[in-house]
């Protein structure tokens, strides 16, 4: 099989099992927000993402590096597992320790600690589930992992919309989501052992050293990734007020609920450019293409939803919650710059300069973290949002000197400059047309935007038999 439509199948499982989890999830997340109101949507997203903070610490990069080095030796498979499944274990116990006394310190009301061990534990499983999902990825299997996440997403569809209708809170969400996640570990391991390889649970410190060895730049990149993701919603926490955070974390959602689209493209791509980091021009052949396509499918949303962004939240969320309109205007634009930089991130994995991603990584996270210090009490959740656009500028930049640095210089006016022309037309189409539904306005600008790109030749054949590709269309011979 191909390069192209070994990539095509493989993000066309991505997508189509990402594609239909988000939604599901985006389906959930509307009920938890419209039923829990703006506190206690706050109370649950903090729980989530301060408990996140630490699941870097169990990872430690291992995900990452069972991706790369599986795909490159197969044959070390079980050996990897194994140990990579023994290593989880002792970082687990670590991480769940070190959450129990942060929550603890940080003086908190006692359902609000509760939530925490709660998530801790869920963080937990996943984070085993997810070193399974890494295997299928080096061995470009995703439709495995595809399969487990839709169950996932069922089940805890299914099994917390009647604890909302009957008026249950938190606490009895997320033992729901603590339950679907044990059972989705099960499945992957099952699914694992049947089609791909049983792991093999011998204790090696020697090989376990070296897996720390080539991870612990992957484990410091994820840190610094969270601190410059996810640390705004537990500053403005502890700074504000739970309902502050409901408005927030319900723009934030809403945008990060298109990142299944990058991931489904990474997570096909890194395998096989694990393999082919040392051919140049292939390199930049991915690159490009994954940008471009990237760029050219989020800058209409980014326009669209800066429009639109007040129709959106009311008849999303209701009025609780009208105040995330300014945050969804200002928040949308990260997408444009987030789902760019996996294309840069993919590549300089596969150039195994992630030493060197590390190092940006830390330098966003600082710039994160002393930022929302300053803006959060002059600006609240204003200023959280301002401040994740100007992380994500810094973090653009220096990626793109990397780039320079180690593999060519990107020629970012060129892959971007038809997507912005069609976008900006469509936007205006947007504005004079928002006096219609809602949904009328959206599908116009789609084909408003499609068809300015089509005649522009901004699409070209190539790009039309991927695309056919990845959705499932007929495969070109």
């Amino acid at each position: 099989m191909s390069t192209v439509r070994r990539v095509a199948k493989n993000a066309g499982a991505l997508f189509l099992g990402n594609n239909l989890t988000k939604i599901l999830t985006f389906v959930l997340t509307i009920f938890l927000a419209r039923y829990l109101k703006d506190v206690g949507f706050g109370k649950l997203s903090f729980a989530i993402e301060f408990t996140a903070l630490f699941a870097v610490l169990i990872d430690f990069g291992i995900n990452v590096i069972i991706i790369r080095e599986v795909a490159r030796n197969k044959d070390e498979t079980s050996k990897y597992l194994g140990n990579a499944l023994t290593l989880k274990f002792f970082l687990s116990i670590i991480a769940l320790a070190l959450i129990y006394f942060a929550i603890n310190l940080m003086g908190y009301p006692p359902e609000t600690r509760m939530a925490v061990y709660i998530a801790a534990l869920i963080i937990i499983v996943q984070s085993f589930a997810v070193i399974f999902e890494s295997v299928f990825q080096a061995f470009e299997h995703m439709e495995y992992g595809m399969f487990a996440k839709i169950l996932r997403v069922l089940l805890r569809l299914a099994l917390t919309l009647p604890i909302l209708f009957l008026g249950y809170g938190v606490i009895a969400v997320l033992l729901i989501y603590l339950f679907v996640s044990v059972v989705n570990l099960m499945m992957y391991a099952v699914i694992c052992t049947r089609k791909i390889i049983i792991p093999k649970f011998n204790f090696d410190f020697s090989f376990i050293k070296h897996l720390l060895k080539k991870s612990w730049s992957f484990a410091f990149m994820s840190v610094f990734t969270v601190l410059y993701m996810k640390i705004d919603i537990t500053m403005l926490s502890k700074m504000q007020s739970d309902a502050v955070v409901g408005w927030y974390s319900a723009a934030y959602n809403l945008i990060f609920s298109l990142e299944y689209i990058p991931i489904a493209i990474g997570g096909a791509l890194l395998p096989v450019a694990a393999v082919l980091y040392k051919n140049r021009d292939k390199m930049i052949m991915i690159y490009e293409r994954m940008f471009r396509f990237l760029f050219s499918f989020t800058f209409p949303i980014a326009v669209g939803t800066t429009l639109l962004a007040d129709k959106i939240i009311l008849l999303i969320y209701g009025n609780d919650f009208i105040n995330s309109i300014v945050a969804l205007q200002i928040l949308i634009w990260v997408i444009l710059i987030n789902f760019t930089l996996y294309a840069s991130s993919v590549v300089l994995i596969a150039l195994n300069k992630e030493r060197q991603g590390m190092y940006v990584q830390l330098v966003c996270a600082i710039v994160n973290v002393v930022l929302n210090l300053i803006v959060i009490p002059k600006l609240s959740y204003i200023g959280a949002s301002i401040t994740t656009i100007i992380s994500a500028i810094v973090f653009f930049v220096i990626v793109y000197f990397l780039l320079k640095k180690y593999l060519y210089t990107p020629p970012i006016l060129r892959m971007i400059y038809k997507p912005i022309f069609a976008g900006l037309l469509m936007g205006l189409a947007v504005y004079y047309l928002s006096f219609l539904n809602l949904f009328v306005v959206i599908a116009l600008g789609a084909v408003i935007y499609a068809g300015i790109m089509y005649l522009i030749g901004a699409i070209t054949e190539e790009d039309k038999e991927i695309l056919f590709k990845i959705i499932g269309g007929k495969q070109a011979q």
